[in-house]
């Protein structure tokens, strides 16, 4: 296996209300060019996406993980004939809220248990500083995936030591 510090396994952060039991990253539609960018980039790849769940995360049953990072999707290969379009994802009332997604292999998930999943605010801004912590909580509206390169390298490397490779 690589030096997590010189290729990280977890290479996207993804904002989700839920993580448990599901089968898709899901997006709105402005953050959809996110979205299949990141699954062009690391579908079928050991490249995985950490999942943050949001603060104002409710009815999917992740809430005690409000502001922390819950774990890690691996993306499936996107289906021959498929789009992002094919993967839209429910509200908890049934409307799509999310219309765009991408499936996930869920062989891979990983979830780390509550004691051990970091808060996501002290963490980024203790790798990668005061500045990406804002940027990255702007980029999430719209449900727009973050790439963790650049400035936010750290980032990336200090999940891949807390997540376990799927």
């Amino acid at each position: 296996m690589p030096d997590a510090a010189a290729a990280p396994r977890i290479g996207w952060l993804k904002p989700l209300y839920g993580f448990t039991g599901r089968t898709v990253v899901s997006a709105t539609r402005a953050g959809r060019a996110h979205l299949i960018d990141m699954g062009r980039e690391i579908a079928g790849s050991d490249s995985g996406v950490a999942v943050y769940i949001t603060a104002s995360a409710r009815g999917f049953g992740d809430e005690a993980y409000r502001g922390r990072i819950i774990g890690a999707f691996w993306l499936a290969a996107m289906p021959d004939g498929k789009t992002a379009e094919d993967y839209p994802f429910k509200d908890v009332d049934g409307t799509v809220r999310w219309p765009v997604g991408w499936p996930v292999d869920g062989a891979r998930t990983v979830k780390l248990p509550l004691a051990t999943a970091p808060e996501l605010k002290p963490l980024l801004i203790e790798t990668c500083g005061e500045a990406a912590w804002r940027r990255v909580a702007a980029s999430f509206q719209g449900g727009a995936p973050a790439k963790l390169a650049g400035d936010l390298a750290p980032l990336g490397v200090a999940l891949s030591r807390l997540v376990p490779a799927a």
